[in-house]
């Protein structure tokens, strides 16, 4: 453009990080207005959507659904994407977010078994957010059987052979000839999924295994794998897995997992499908047996970045009959599913408009630094029928012109004028910049029930949990590329239509949520950027809650774990040592860490898995794997004590049978005794 000076851009865009919310090197689009929920924002222009359930509702026609595709595409051109459900793929899903949560609990304690010969009383389960509602993980036992998927594999390559010479009848200098005795073709096994007879430990062996490997949910007639090979779901008969899956399903090509759950005996499914402008409807979800009519895709009455359709699937696991299901349009990027006995809620973040919150800064702080002429061509702006996109562009060229119109000195003065006040407006509207919306869908009908929205964003599924009827999340602003704003993180609590009736702001101001844990009427909640501030909030008022006590320590928590009504565990990192932290919270006013332990180890799954994590409760003992290697730590008057380590086995997971502790590795599995820690029995596994 004529006059542009290019090498000193518009102040409004470097002096801000290229405008603050543009993002930096994403270049971030925004498409939704600013603290509102997806029910009374934009209209997509050019299309007719009669609003129908408080902002919600199916496509009427399948020319609807693919104007609404090629405009929603549009508007995610260059946008920090989101979506109703968070993209993800099958081999790291049991990481991902859905949850089905029938009541806030203090996490596992194990199933007492039926009585019978050589059952055990004591059975334990994964580990999981909520009590009675299992997660899909690599081990499973009934008590009698253990299942246990692994991804090690080995080829035998046999010894080399010397060469050997072969000669004539009769030696001659010139009449000699070698050969090498060829190889014995070497044996190579994949990774499988073994099972194994568990009880008693005496009788430890494996008995069969199956070809297919992944994450694993148990009923009492189905062994259902989670195929991380093929990315398929197949329902194998108990004790006949030789015969092959009773039932399978496979994703269509532009499909696949998300998440999945077990509860009530019915399998929920996330199945995440790629759509393009092009897309024509019945839309597949899996290769065959299910495909989604574009009148059966509920979609939100606004401009919505689009590239994705999310399916919830409900699965009779005996039959593997499809019960139920319902489709989102939505896009690809992180988001949570959290799931209670009655409803699922499912978060998708966005960014406040543009030009929105463009006019918004310059009208509340800018209008002594920019022309009138100017704040009335952005306000015009605002109430074009056209694409967000187009009007970022638009933006950069009212603000380009203005800029280049200015003195040199002006355009410095302005460069730094915009760079400090922009701050300073974040600090008191960055939540409006930064929102999550949440939709609740009934569970049984899997109806669209109500929506809202939140500043900010959830870290993971711990983030969400629903208690007397009332939903409490926790989120960080970030202002991750919006310059040098400072972070804060909040907690909401939302009624059953997801209006916002209490909350706590500004926990750990420059920091950012690491862990949470939601019990009951308290909250647990640690932020970190150089200290570990380990926060306990009283949510007894759903409608004031509060901060009751803070304490910070060093390191971080990234896994929190009740032992106790008073005591809960922190698993996480200090330097770089794995650290155990043991916080008594008897008094919520005064938290104290009451014990600490530093394992010389980098990392452990615990981190990023909370399967890989065992808690005992008879023993009050528990299993975490870092390393190479599994450790058990003991928790006895408010002190943790490292009871066992089995070392170089490359610990994955351990389960107790009765008194019994299972831990399982890739090479091996080794049965201790509860009550001395003493080797009991191990079984290599080739």
């Amino acid at each position: 453009m004529p006059g542009t000076q290019h090498p000193s851009k518009t102040p409004l865009f470097i002096g801000l990080g290229f405008l603050i919310f543009i993002v930096g090197m994403t270049g971030l689009y925004t498409v939704l207005t600013s603290g509102s929920s997806f029910l009374s924002q934009i209209r997509l222009p050019g299309l007719n959507l009669p609003q129908q359930d408080d902002g919600l509702g199916r496509f009427n026609s399948e020319e609807e659904f693919k104007t609404y595709l090629s405009q929603g595409s549009e508007a995610l051109s260059g946008l920090g994407s989101f979506g109703v459900f968070s993209g993800g793929s099958l081999r790291n899903f049991a990481a991902q977010d859905l949850m089905l949560a029938p009541s806030a609990g203090m996490g596992v304690t194990g199933t007492e078994a039926s009585t019978f010969a050589a059952q055990p009383q004591r059975v334990s389960d994964t580990n999981v957010q909520v009590i009675g509602v299992d997660e899909p993980d690599i081990v499973k036992t009934d008590g009698n059987t253990i299942y246990f998927s692994s991804t090690n594999y080995f080829y035998d390559t046999p010894l080399p052979v010397e060469p050997f010479i072969m000669e004539d009848n009769f030696i001659t200098e010139d009449r000699v000839t070698s050969e090498l005795i060829p190889p014995t073709p070497g044996t190579y096994q994949g990774p499988q999924t073994k099972v194994l007879k568990a009880f008693p430990p005496s009788e430890l062996e494996v008995t069969q295994s199956i070809n297919e490997y992944g994450n694993l949910l148990l009923t009492d007639s189905h062994l259902v794998v989670f195929d991380s090979n093929q990315a398929g779901i197949s329902g194998y008969k108990l004790g006949a897995f030789d015969e092959g899956p009773d039932w399978e399903y496979s994703p269509d090509s532009n499909t696949q997992m998300v998440a999945a759950r077990l509860y009530n005996n019915e399998i929920y499914m996330v199945m995440q499908t790629y759509v393009y402008s092009y897309s024509g409807c019945p839309m597949k979800v899996f290769e065959t047996g299910l495909t989604v009519p574009c009148t059966d895709i509920w979609r939100p009455n606004t401009v919505v970045p689009v590239d994705t359709t999310f399916t919830i699937v409900k699965i009779n696991p005996s039959s593997g009959s499809i019960i139920d299901s319902v489709s989102f349009v939505g896009s690809s990027g992180q988001s949570v599913v959290y799931m209670s006995q009655s409803d699922i809620f499912a978060t998708y973040t966005y960014y406040q408009d543009l030009v929105q919150f463009m006019f918004g800064f310059l009208n509340d702080s800018g209008r002594d630094i920019v022309s009138p002429l100017v704040l009335s061509k952005i306000d015009s702006l605002r109430g074009l029928d056209i694409s967000n996109r187009a009007k970022q562009v638009e933006l950069e060229i009212i603000m380009d012109q203005y800029y280049s119109s200015l003195p040199q000195d002006e355009q410095v003065r302005l460069r730094n004028e915009f760079a400090n006040r922009a701050q300073d407006y974040l600090k008191e509207h960055g939540r409006d910049l930064e929102q999550t919306g949440i939709a609740r869908i009934a569970a049984n009908s899997l109806d669209v029930a109500a929506t809202g929205s939140v500043p900010g964003t959830p870290l993971n599924q711990f983030a969400l949990d629903e208690y007397n009827e009332n939903l409490r999340i926790a989120t960080t602003v970030t202002a991750s590329g919006f310059g040098n704003a400072q972070s804060v993180n909040d907690v909401y609590v939302l009624d059953a239509g997801l209006n916002k009736i209490g909350e706590v702001l500004d926990l750990g101001v420059t920091e950012r949520v690491y862990s949470v844990r939601f019990i009951e009427d308290k909250g647990y909640l640690v932020t970190f950027r150089q200290i570990d501030p380990f926060y306990v909030l009283d949510l007894s008022n759903p409608r004031a809650p509060k901060m009751a006590g803070e304490l910070k320590i060093p390191g971080f928590s990234s896994y929190l774990h009740p032992i106790s009504k008073n005591l809960i565990l922190g698993v996480g990192q200090e330097n770089q040592n794995v650290k155990l932290s043991l916080f008594d919270v008897s008094n919520p006013g005064s938290p104290t860490e009451v014990s600490k332990y530093l394992l010389d180890e980098y990392w452990t799954e615990v981190a990023s898995n909370h399967h890989a994590f065992l808690y005992d409760p008879r023993h009050s003992a528990f299993f975490l794997p870092a390393g190479q290697s599994g450790y058990v730590f003991s928790v006895s008057d408010n002190t943790l004590a490292l009871e066992r380590v089995v070392s170089d086995i490359s610990a994955q997971r351990a389960l107790y049978l009765d008194d019994y502790m299972y831990i399982l590795g890739d090479t091996k599995v080794v049965v201790v005794n509860e009550l001395d820690w003493q080797d009991v029995n191990s079984l290599t596994l080739r």
